[in-house]
């Protein structure tokens, strides 16, 4: 196999590493007398470490002795090569010389015993080859030794102990730091702090993270707040700040965190506070819903209506699965699932099922689904804004508090029904169950969303998606000004003949099975 020779020990099988390198394609300095030109280094040392591995791992390290060669050929030459080329072949370079702990070594190296005698004649030994090899001539009347870029790189490694680990590594060690190493790169918090830590390269360069300052942040700081809301800076700045302080416990940098108490000009200024819908916009909106031409084809419309009659968060909403319904107790269990997780833990609870809202739990369950809970907050935002409605999914959220909040119900009822964070430590006793009380907490939203009080008028409004039940009062405006297709935007839903399919990984999401031979708007 290419750059692999297979031995066998008492252990198991023994990985070398084998490569031969042209001189031709570049140098750099080594502890050889003399430039191996066949190189040769044990790996996979663990019994574990199967052919596989070993193969991949022969490759990588192909690659980067060839990136060595190429960022010393340019940096001899005088050409430029990234911040980024320079950490990498540094630290190709201090593993060619076998340096793979040179913060031990150089912590070694100020001992007074024999074997930090040895660790500091090392690194004296490779600090006089890269001298020798990457000097070039002075001006002729400073007598000062010069050095190339890399050379000079090579002496900051070598002084400091540190290899420069680039910032854009530091999110691997954050997660493993964090305790969130389980995690999948698609997770939210992985997620997130990967793209924020890419944003933040993409202005100030791929550097070692001992190199940011704090004027490097202070710039990210007035360029992004040119493009999103300062509260939105501030999120990304305390995840930068996280990131960076979890990698620098784990690489031992003890430069000042340049993430820490920098101050956002106008923090909160711009913020938009939601709008919070009224009673009479909640029930336009149901009512909206209710007649839409397209209330059993779209997964839109159902969507809305759970949200407008729980106060769920969209993500919530977005990941029911049918196990999370409890027919026998009438209540929907709101839960982490395979699908997505939760964004606290009071988000865990169960919450009331009445016959409105089961009405149209069962149409949603039906519906094909997109691949995202953003997905579903664009197309649920443009269905809002196309018939006329100036709110968002999470408005609706807000709405159904304050129908709870009109009808007296009680502040701990509310935090319990929400999944608000705020529930101090009643959820370190007992568990959030569905009670009496809540049930007629939301029958009396229901009622408040309606326009009816079932104390004078029992069999008058409705929210549930029956035609034979009586409609929502007029509208504010007309029926026949409000747009109900969007034909620049094709939202294309799968059509089953008769068949049921299930989605998901492994886990009973979805079954779609709906009669047809066209493909249809979601609205």
């Amino acid at each position: 196999m290419k750059y692999l020779e297979i031995g066998n020990t008492s252990s198991g099988q023994s990985f070398l590493f084998v490569k031969r390198i042209s001189p031709h394609k570049g140098t750099f300095p080594t502890h050889h007398e003399v430039f191996p030109e066949r190189f040769k280094r044990r790996i996979g040392s663990t019994p574990t470490t199967t052919l596989h591995e070993a193969s991949v791992v022969a490759v990588q390290r192909s690659n980067d002795i060839e990136h060595l060669q190429v960022v010393s050929v340019r940096d001899r030459a005088g050409r430029t090569n990234t911040t980024k080329d320079l950490v990498a072949a540094a630290k190709t370079w201090l593993w060619f010389n076998e340096v793979e702990d040179l913060p031990g070594i150089r912590a070694e190296s100020l001992r007074r015993t024999k074997e930090g005698e040895a660790a500091a004649n090392t690194l004296a030994m490779l600090t006089d080859s890269v001298k020798a090899f990457y000097s070039v001539d002075g001006d002729g009347y400073t007598h000062k030794t010069i050095y190339t870029p890399f050379g000079d790189h090579l002496l900051g490694v070598l002084s400091s102990g540190q290899a420069g680990n680039l910032f854009s590594e530091a999110v691997a060690l954050w997660a493993s730091q964090a305790g969130r190493g389980h995690m999948k790169s698609t997770d939210k918090p992985i997620r997130d702090a990967t793209r924020f830590v890419g944003i933040f390269n993409d202005f100030v360069g791929d550097r070692p993270m001992d190199q940011i300052t704090r004027s490097n942040v202070a710039a990210y700081i007035t360029h992004r707040c040119k493009a999103v809301k300062t509260t939105s800076v501030d999120r990304e700045i305390h995840t930068l700040r996280a990131v960076w302080s979890k990698a620098a416990d784990a690489l031992d940098v003890i430069t000042r965190n340049p993430f820490a108490r920098q101050p956002i000009l106008g923090l909160g200024t711009d913020a938009i506070r939601r709008h919070t819908p009224s009673s009479k916009e909640h029930q336009s909106l149901m009512q909206v819903l209710q007649e839409h031409p397209r209330r059993e084809l779209s997964y839109v419309i159902p969507m809305l209506a759970v949200i407008a009659l729980t106060g769920l968060r969209l993500s919530e909403v977005w990941g029911i699965q049918p196990s999370d319904l409890d027919a026998d107790k009438d209540q929907l269990r709101i839960r982490p699932n395979a699908l997505r997780t939760l964004k606290t833990a009071n988000s865990e609870r169960p919450f009331p099922v009445l016959p409105e809202l089961a009405s149209w739990l069962e149409i949603y369950m039906r519906m094909k689904r997109p691949s995202s809970a953003n997905a579903a907050s664009a197309t649920t935002g443009c269905f809002l804004k196309t018939n006329g409605f100036k709110l968002t999914a999470h408005c609706l959220r807000h709405g159904f508090k304050q129908r709870l909040v009109e009808v007296d119900t009680p502040a701990n009822v509310i935090e319990e029904l929400m999944g608000w964070s705020s529930q101090s430590m009643m959820r370190h006793y007992g568990v959030n169950a569905v009670t009496g009380k809540k049930r007629n907490a939301i029958q009396l939203a229901y009622d408040q969303i309606a326009g009816t009080d079932r104390d004078s008028s029992p069999d008058q409004g409705s929210i549930m998606p029956t035609p034979e039940t009586p409609p929502f009062s007029p509208l504010e405006m007309p029926l026949e000004r409000i747009k109900t297709t969007r034909s620049e935007v094709n939202f294309a839903t799968e059509w089953y003949g008769g068949q049921s399919s299930e989605m998901g990984d492994g886990n009973t999401l979805l079954k779609a099975s709906q009669t047809g031979t066209d493909k249809a708007n979601l609205y």
